[in-house]
């Protein structure tokens, strides 16, 4: 099994063109997060989701529905 780094998944998130529907970021344990690393790679990765969906059009905003209507031509 190949791991993704940080930077892989971050790039991933940032060549997203379409609109997302919603996103998770599951099993953090505070008990086994030394330093809290996961927890702030966690925000961040919450926060380039958060600006992808904006940029994009999440799947039912008015964005999103104008770009889905758009490509329904």
């Amino acid at each position: 099994m190949r791991l993704l780094s940080t930077r892989q998944v971050l790039n991933f998130v940032h060549r997203i063109d379409q609109p997302l529907a919603g996103a998770d970021i599951v099993e953090y344990n505070p008990h086994r997060d030394f330093g809290t690393f996961t927890a702030t790679l966690g925000a961040k990765l919450s926060k380039e989701i958060a600006v992808t969906m904006g940029r994009t059009g999440a799947a039912g905003s008015p964005r999103g529905r104008h770009a889905e209507s758009a490509h329904s031509d």
